[in-house]
């Protein structure tokens, strides 16, 4: 472990071959005992010019005669490994080579089949223990891989890896606002967010033209879904120690797994596929422990969610379209397909579907499916009579609360902290909003110049009458 004054810094193999290119991987350096060490030490000496009993040689030494070889033969290699081993992983404390490197225990063309890396992290230690046992102001460890390492952390403190954060007890709260609240007015963040549109987080990137469905009218891509169950994942985190534990898979489980055209040997290969790159992705999530599973699917051009209700050993088909005695025929190969995957991998017993029905459901609106799946995502904590989604019913004003939702989720999603350049958007934003709300202005000036004398009925902006000089 490195400390800095910024931080600790954990040092490992693939950090040391990243800053000095040594290799990382293969077997452990070891050196020769006995004989075998004694006769490679004395070849090597009698190339230098020194007198009997003497073996200090000096580096300069044996960079000449690196300089002087006509070809790369074992001495050379010799010399060259003795060079390499004094900059880069330990010396003495004084001009003379440290040559214990000499004794590597093994073929010298097999060098790069071993774990350079680790010998440096190793030589590390002892250096350090070494050096604090004795009064010497000389460091022999492996100083420039420590110069490169705190260099490369001061000139980019932005590539750090943030470390997980633990909520504390006081978050983890019934009153903790979890839900987004589709009541309240607009804020000048959330208009401005709504027109730009970027997404990055842990090496995903979502293209603007993914949020660009979040406009009213459009489809949603099936990519906010993915990016909605990333935030709703995290959101479990702020959860109250009352509330259910809901875990939110993505939407990959339902293209290729699910996929008709292929055979169910298949689907069940590609279903076992998704789920281990799943949890490989996000290693912090765990199944243990969830209440609710949910899966949005993604089929014939149309979202809707499965849940697995482990809590009442209920499997739930959520959709904002009203099936009635259809429902079975509808999602019915889909839905005892997914439910077979989970029986063969030991996830969740022999559950018969259940068909949710909501108030709010709609007779033939498949543009906002995908939305009404983020809305169910976000609120179904699992028991159906007392869902509360703030939803309206059909020809209610719902149109106009599902374009609304579309603005405050848009804004969810380029806010949020889990997105890498949200200060970016957020600051990008508050100009955009600037400049549009200027250029109004000067709309409602220009128009008031036009009809003189006239009222000018510009929204909660200018009131009264505006005069203009005749010139």
């Amino acid at each position: 472990m490195l400390v800095l004054q910024s931080g600790k810094i954990k040092i490992i193999d693939h950090l040391v071959h990243e800053i000095l290119g040594l290799p990382c991987r293969g077997h452990e350096v070891k050196l020769a005992q006995g004989d075998s060490r004694y006769d490679r030490l004395l070849e090597w000496r009698e190339q230098f010019s020194v007198s009997e009993g003497q073996s200090l040689i000096k580096a300069s030494d044996v960079v000449e005669k690196m300089r002087q070889s006509g070809a790369v033969d074992d001495l050379f290699k010799i010399n060259f490994l003795v060079v390499m081993a004094n900059v880069l992983i330990r010396s003495n404390t004084n001009n003379f080579v440290a040559q214990s490197i000499i004794s590597f225990d093994d073929d010298l063309d097999n060098c790069a089949k071993y774990n350079w890396a680790s010998y440096l992290i190793r030589s590390l230690v002892i250096t350090k223990q070494r050096w604090k046992r004795t009064s010497s102001l000389f460091y022999t460890g492996p100083m420039i891989f420590l110069l490169l390492e705190t260099r490369k952390e001061q000139m980019e403190p932005e590539k750090k890896t943030k470390r997980d954060i633990k909520v504390g007890p006081a978050y983890r709260s019934p009153y903790v606002q979890r839900n987004t609240n589709i009541f309240s007015h607009y804020s000048r963040q959330e208009i401005a967010v709504y027109r730009e549109n970027i997404f990055v987080c842990k090496e995903q990137k979502f293209l603007r033209k993914v949020i660009r469905t979040l406009r009213p009218g459009k489809k949603l891509s099936y990519s906010v879904i993915d990016i909605w169950s990333i935030l709703m994942n995290d959101r479990e985190n702020y959860k109250s120690p009352d509330s259910p534990m809901r875990l939110y898979f993505d939407i990959g489980f339902s293209i290729g797994p699910l996929d008709e055209k292929n055979s169910e040997e298949a689907q069940y290969q590609m279903f076992k596929s998704e789920m281990e790159h799943f949890f490989n992705r996000y290693p912090n999530i765990r199944f243990e422990g969830s209440d609710l599973l949910f899966f949005p699917v993604y089929a014939n051009r149309h979202f809707y969610l499965v849940c697995f209700n482990l809590m009442k050993q209920a499997f739930e088909v959520i959709d904002n379209i009203r099936q009635g005695k259809n429902a079975g025929k509808y999602y019915g190969p889909r839905i005892r397909l997914l439910v077979r995957f989970f029986l063969l991998a030991n996830l969740v017993k022999n559950l018969k579907p259940s068909y949710l029905v909501m108030p709010w459901q709609t007779i033939q609106n498949d543009t906002d499916c995908g939305l009404f799946l983020m809305r169910h995502m976000e609120t179904y904590m699992g028991d159906a009579k007392t869902w509360t989604s703030d939803l309206k019913p059909e020809n209610y004003g719902q149109t106009r609360q599902l374009d609304k939702i579309r603005a405050k989720y848009c804004h969810a999603i380029l806010a949020s902290p889990l997105n890498e350049i949200r200060q970016k958007i957020l600051d990008e934003a508050k100009l955009l909003y600037n400049k549009m709300a200027s250029e109004r202005v000067m709309s409602i000036v220009i128009e008031a110049s036009k009809r003189k004398g006239a009222r000018v009925h510009g929204k909660k902006m200018i009131k009264g009458r505006v005069l203009f000089d005749e010139d």
